[in-house]
């Protein structure tokens, strides 16, 4: 059975289920898609799954407002020459010592302080109905349907 349709499958029967009483705390981070962009108001059908929670039906779309302070920004992937030119840079600056080298992995012996994406930072004209986004706001999702946004990532396609 194809993956998707199978988690398709569980996000509708998670979505019927009752709110878990279990759930303590406040969430104030969302994923999910754009179904409407109006007045810097955008309406978002969360993914309740992402949220870790199951949410009853009619708290999966929630009202983002979007104020002169929400920052909007994307991570894109760095191409594999602009990251090795960091990388080599940091060295020759002797700036990556041995105790601010990554310890264990694929990456074992890299600067921590290189990342492989950098942050390029958009408005509210990048985003467009049907794209996936993270929302950072300031109320508790479970409880409010109107929530004002703190920040924004747009997802890679």
């Amino acid at each position: 059975m194809n993956n998707q349709l199978v988690w398709k499958n569980v996000q509708h029967k998670a979505a019927q289920l009752p709110l878990r009483p279990d759930i303590r705390g406040e969430i104030k981070n969302l994923t999910g898609e754009i179904v409407k962009i109006d007045n810097n108001v955008i309406e978002l059908k969360t993914d309740p799954l992402a949220m870790g929670l199951l949410i009853p039906q009619d708290y999966l779309t929630k009202q983002i407002k979007l104020t002169k302070t929400t920052k909007i920004f994307q991570r894109i992937k760095k191409s594999d020459e602009e990251y090795n030119a960091e990388i080599t840079e940091q060295q020759k600056q002797g700036q990556a010592q041995p105790q601010e080298l990554l310890p264990i992995g694929p990456n074992m012996g890299l600067p921590m302080t290189i990342s492989r994406y950098k942050t390029v930072d958009l408005t509210i004209d990048d985003l467009s109905v049907g794209r996936q986004i993270q929302v950072r706001v300031n109320e508790d999702a479970k409880t409010v349907n109107k929530l004002t946004a703190v920040e924004i990532i747009l997802m890679a396609n």
